[in-house]
């Protein structure tokens, strides 16, 4: 019963959604035509109205909702005991600007844990949506918000600050993309001012960007620096601990990047516990990769660059099993879930190949991305109760 009552909570928030993305999708494609002012305010306006099913349902949940939900209201009362911003960020050892910076604003002004904890939820799901809206003459905007909510909104509840930093991510790849480089940047600061880590992935991120869209980089060149990439994040423990010496480095992107050093620590068994659920999540993104490899050559003028996103997901399942298989680390998965949103950008690239396998004409149809999506979400959110977001209880 409390695991239907919790499926029927969340899925409807999703829907709700999805909805509303779907009822603004051609007043969007209209609005997105007209270069003014009021495109920009119109389109905002519209990244609210979408984002509130999810953001309200945030806002109402219960201390126990979410495994760090009780830390992050500890943070916020904290707030309220300093009468000026840097004593409490010094009390907080320094930690994030922004988001040290957004919980003592919003203590300031008021008490109350709903608009702080769907305040979060608004900035981890908002530059979604605008990633979606940009997306959205190519991929349907339900679609994009419906595989993003499903795989990750139960997740975020637990690691807010890291899911703004996912999202913004996100939205600091599309604007490389577009050679928008001032606001990519932009982008990249504001993820690090909410999760350290993002400053550390980011680069990669603009790295392999690079790697695709150059045509100056050769076909060898590009997988010696991927495994470059992975092996700076997985085993280049002792350069990042000297560089941390010498005072260049916060303490802790060393507890980020340090994924792999934990199997002599006195916390190995407890990472042991911690990663044990997330084998099925390994297996289900191994069988789509290699749905994506069999598949792709389908696709090889597909205006998409398919080279990117396997690589991004290759890269993240790389560390999901060196931290989950060999080292047993949780911190293995909180640094390959930057490569691991990409899959908003591979699902609909697997939805045309199999579209064409079966010959079915109709382009916006979700063959793959839906059954997949849906399994996933029962199973992760629900069954296994991945970030302890079930059951949902209302504060």
């Amino acid at each position: 019963m409390v695991i239907f009552s919790s499926s029927i909570v969340y899925m409807g928030a999703i829907v709700a959604t999805v909805v509303l993305a779907t009822c603004f999708q051609n007043l969007i494609i209209n609005v997105k035509k007209k270069n003014n002012l009021y495109r920009n305010i119109f389109i905002n306006i519209i990244i609210v109205i979408i984002t509130m099913p999810l953001v309200v349902l945030s806002g109402m949940r219960g201390d126990n909702v979410g495994v760090d939900t009780y830390n992050y209201i500890n943070i916020f009362e904290m707030a309220g005991k300093y009468t000026n911003f840097g004593d409490f960020y010094k009390v907080r050892g320094e930690e994030e600007f922004l988001y040290s910076l957004f919980t003592y604003v919003i203590r300031k002004f008021t008490n109350s844990r709903f608009l702080y904890l769907g305040g979060l939820q608004f900035f981890a799901l908002a530059p979604i949506v605008k990633v979606a809206i940009d997306e959205s003459d190519e991929v349907p905007l339900w679609k994009t918000i419906f595989i993003y909510t499903c795989w990750y909104f139960t997740d975020s509840l637990n690691a807010m600050r890291q899911f703004i930093a996912v999202a913004f991510l996100l939205m600091m790849y599309k604007k490389f993309i577009c050679k928008e480089y001032k606001k990519g940047v932009i982008c990249l600061l504001i993820a690090s001012g909410f999760h350290t880590s993002a400053m550390l992935i980011g680069p990669i991120i603009i790295l392999i960007c690079y790697l695709f869209v150059s045509t100056k980089v050769i076909f060898f060149f590009k997988h010696v620096i991927l495994i470059l990439c992975f092996s700076i994040i997985s085993f280049g423990q002792n350069i990042i601990v000297y560089i941390f010496e010498l005072g260049f480095m916060p303490s802790r992107w060393v507890l980020y990047i340090n994924t792999f050093i934990f199997q002599n620590s006195r916390l190995t068994e407890r990472w042991r516990i911690l990663t044990e659920g997330h084998y099925f999540e390994l297996m289900i993104r191994g069988a789509i990769f290699l749905s994506f490899v069999f598949f792709c050559s389908n696709l090889k003028n597909h205006k998409r660059d398919v080279g990117m996103y396997k690589y991004m997901f290759l890269l993240n399942i790389l560390i999901y099993a060196a931290g989950i298989i060999v080292y047993h680390t949780a911190y293995a998965v909180r640094m390959s879930v930057y490569f691991d949103a990409f899959i908003i950008y591979l699902f609909p690239v697997l939805d045309e190949i199999f579209r064409l396998k079966i010959n079915i004409q109709e382009k916006r149809i979700p063959v793959f991305s839906l059954i997949i999506t849906i399994l996933y979400f029962y199973i992760h959110s629900i069954l296994i109760g991945s970030g302890g977001a079930v059951p949902y209880v209302l504060n």
